[in-house]
């Protein structure tokens, strides 16, 4: 395929060569935009300062801008009337059956991996217990582990290498937190109730936020953009970062499986508003989990 230039290249080359340009109204074309919106998008350019210093920055900025907005408005749209639809007609707490979740989600006709979401940070031993129970109750053949998740991550096929449901655990990609020193110490200090970043080193705040930025975040959003559907373990441990990742999938719709786990078995109460129209099944306690994951490996 064609690699658009890069924008340096494109104001600096020939005037006569519009190779660029064509290429880059066709891709505009294909987003399916009207005419108007094109139009519209002209005249928000002309506005801009068009010297040699702002254009590369500004023109990039804007093209940007206009193509974030119109996408978020089409995903908050769609998901609005999925959602809406969806939450009148799927039975959460029938957990011998996936025929309700294949009905409402076409596009999946199997199952093949779980991304194993939940409280991690918060969480006694970094979230492993409710993940560790289910995967034993799965069995190790659906466990990937080590090396074989950053070959997943690169090429998701590999997970044909394993039985399925193949459970993407995050914890097996992330560095084991307990032996990490550097770790440990960082997130201690920046939660210490004495450490001011004012009068202190930046040193917590600056490492946590290469840490995530780098490895963490965008390798969990890439395992949940591969997975079939999440895994949730719902608990008040669950933060930011399990709340960041079912807006994401709820924006690409994929079913949400929810176990409600620890001190917050049983109590439906728990799961968070905004989280209760994507749920497609519910787990009360272990003993439902264990049902359901009999009814996953069946389908899958």
């Amino acid at each position: 395929m064609k690699n658009i230039k890069k924008y340096v290249e494109f104001l600096n080359e020939n005037i006569e060569d519009d190779s660029g340009m064509n290429y880059f109204l066709s891709e505009l074309i294909k987003l399916n935009r009207s005419s108007k919106d094109i139009i519209n998008f002209r005249d928000e350019l002309k506005k801009l300062e068009l010297n040699e210093n702002l254009l590369n920055e500004n023109l990039l900025n804007s093209l940007s801008n206009w193509l974030n907005d119109k996408l978020i408005k089409f995903l908050i749209k769609r998901k609005k009337n999925f959602y809406t639809k969806l939450i009148d007609k799927l039975s959460i707490f029938d957990l011998t059956t996936l025929d309700d979740t294949f009905e409402h989600y076409p596009t999946f006709t199997r199952i093949r991996s779980l991304y194993l979401a939940g409280g991690m940070d918060e969480a006694p031993g970094s979230g492993k217990g409710w993940r560790l129970k289910l995967e034993k109750e799965f069995g190790e053949e659906y466990v990937i582990d080590g090396s074989d998740l950053n070959i997943v991550l690169k090429n998701p096929k590999y997970l044909l290498n394993f039985e399925l449901p193949a459970l993407l655990n995050p914890i097996r990609k992330e560095m084991d937190r307990s032996k990490d020193d550097e770790f440990d110490t960082n997130v201690k200090n920046l939660k210490d109730v004495n450490y001011d970043p004012i009068t202190q080193d930046n040193e917590p705040i600056d490492y946590i936020r290469r840490t995530f930025t780098k490895n963490i975040e965008p390798d969990d959003e890439n395992l949940l953009r591969i997975s079939d559907a999440i895994f949730l373990g719902m608990d008040r441990t669950a933060g930011a970062g399990t709340y960041g990742e079912l807006e994401l999938l709820s924006l690409s719709m994929k079913p949400l499986f929810c176990w409600l786990v620890n001190l917050s078995e049983g109590l439906i109460g728990e799961v968070k508003l905004w989280t209760i129209p994507h749920l497609s099944k519910v787990m009360l306690n272990e003993d439902d989990m264990k049902v359901f994951v009999k009814t996953l490996k069946d389908y899958s």
